[in-house]
């Protein structure tokens, strides 16, 4: 994935954030759109979203959730 279309994902999943609140990486994954509401072709991989994520100061953890035996990250975006 290219930094040019790296940084649509993330402005998308910036947007979903903004309407939804809080997601999962896996929500994430399946629920951001582009602006006609057709999925990216080219999504971040399981393994690159949380990176992706955890590098951009516009998104933070705000909180785990338990899965059957592992926990999940709920990501939000900084207030402010």
């Amino acid at each position: 994935m290219n930094n040019k279309k790296r940084g649509l994902w993330l402005d998308s999943a910036e947007r979903y954030l903004e309407e939804h609140g809080w997601a999962t990486s896996e929500m994430l994954r399946a629920n951001v759109v582009n602006a006609d509401g057709i999925p990216y072709k080219e999504a971040p991989t399981p393994h690159e979203l949380p990176m992706l994520l955890r590098g951009d100061k516009r998104f933070i953890v705000i909180g785990k959730h338990k899965v059957q035996n592992y926990k999940v990250s709920m990501w939000g975006l900084l207030d402010g």
